[in-house]
């Protein structure tokens, strides 16, 4: 199975023995591998946990768009962000939501514990501007 190509953004979501990852490569590919599947079936979802994890390969990026998120990391603050962001209580069944940026040769991480409870700018940034690039890619289709 293939495997992803230099990383650009990746967002790593943990909660309980659960893993969701999602990367986007420096090319604009973008792939996703996780521990669980869900499928609907006669209007019901069934989960399947513990899988082992293998990258697919989801969509590509269009150029303009990966231009766009890049910029959007660079302007974010994100590589001056706090590498550990904590929630100011307790949260029960919040996940872990790791983030890793790499560009112009730089490349930093940053783990939200216990979101949905705790956020930080540069993050909230750099996530919309995936959902932007996302939104663009089904749009190319």
């Amino acid at each position: 199975m293939p495997e992803p190509g230099q990383l650009l953004l990746e967002r790593r979501i943990a909660s309980g023995s659960d893993l969701d990852v999602l990367r986007v490569c420096a090319d604009g590919s973008v792939w996703s591998c996780a521990n669980v599947s869900a499928s609907l079936e006669d209007g019901e979802w069934t989960f399947t946990r513990g899988l082992e994890p293998s990258w697919a390969h989801d969509t590509d990026i269009p150029a303009g768009a990966l231009a766009a998120l890049r910029e959007a990391i660079a302007a974010s603050g994100f590589f001056d962000a706090e590498p550990e962001q904590h929630p100011r209580r307790t949260v029960i069944h919040g996940a872990d939501h790791t983030w890793t940026a790499a560009l112009d040769g730089r490349t930093h991480t940053v783990t939200l514990h216990g979101v949905p409870e705790v956020d930080a700018p540069a993050v909230t940034a750099v996530s919309e501007a995936l959902e932007d690039a996302l939104d663009a890619a089904d749009e190319a289709g």
